[in-house]
């Protein structure tokens, strides 16, 4: 179609904020001189990354020394009151690999694990809060069409599936349907800083 993705995604930055420098690159290899910056941030992405450790080894260098890292993980999908039950509706019905294909956004819940992916990565953890907030979504057939038929889960199953999946959710998340029909799903996660070491 000739529409580059990337330069979709910083047209979409720049309005959000127009004021702020916008850079597209790798988190691998950041584009900038070590030590350029006092706070550096990855929010909900680390768990994407394809190397978390060269990721967070980029952030530590490009920090000033004794600067803070701060990181944001969701936590483990043991943990997800909301989330845990629509993974586990997915997976009774498409198989134990639904679980891996939607539990992306869980795999770095563990703060042991992440201390040891920051001590690889020559950072030293400082601290770790806890805390729970709520996604919100205009309904559960909203929340399946968001968390499931928008993942590569969604080529792996027929329509059939997917509508007992949906049936499923439906029942299962109904404690979390408000009087006027939104869901209001727990989602808990971890904020984490980390220095330099």
């Amino acid at each position: 179609s000739g529409v580059d993705v990337n330069d979709g995604m910083l047209t979409v930055a720049r309005r959000l904020r127009a004021d702020v420098e916008w850079r597209l690159a790798d988190a691998a290899h950041l584009p900038f001189a070590d030590g350029s910056f006092d706070v550096v941030v990855c929010q909900a992405a680390l768990m994407f990354f394809p190397d978390r450790v060269a990721a967070l080894r980029e952030m530590g260098r490009v920090a000033v020394p004794g600067g803070t890292i701060g990181v944001q993980v969701w936590a483990s999908l043991d943990a997800q009151e909301g989330y845990g039950p629509l993974i586990a509706v997915a997976a009774r019905h498409a198989g134990a690999e639904a679980t891996d294909l939607l539990g992306s956004y869980w795999v770095l819940g563990d703060l042991e694990f992440f201390s040891e992916l920051a001590g690889a990565a020559g950072l030293r953890v400082i601290t770790a809060r806890t805390w729970t907030g709520t996604a919100r979504f205009p309904s559960v057939d909203e929340l399946v069409v968001t968390e499931v038929r928008s993942t590569p889960l969604m080529d792996r199953i027929d329509d059939a599936i997917y509508q007992r999946i949906l049936d499923d959710a439906r029942a299962e998340l109904e404690r979390f349907v408000t009087a006027s029909g939104q869901v209001e799903l727990p989602i808990t996660g971890h904020l984490i800083t980390a220095t330099p070491a």
